[in-house]
């Protein structure tokens, strides 16, 4: 278990799935960003 879990820290493919599920996820929300606008235009 402790070399899967290695693995799947290492891996650029698991990596971008995650940054996509959570873009994908906090995309609908529509909150503002740091800058106070919810949307680009």
């Amino acid at each position: 278990m402790h070399k899967l879990q290695r693995l799947l820290l290492k891996s650029i493919s698991a990596r971008t799935l995650a940054v996509r599920r959570v873009a994908q996820d906090n995309g609908a929300k529509k909150t503002a960003g740091i800058d106070g606008k919810a949307s680009l235009s």
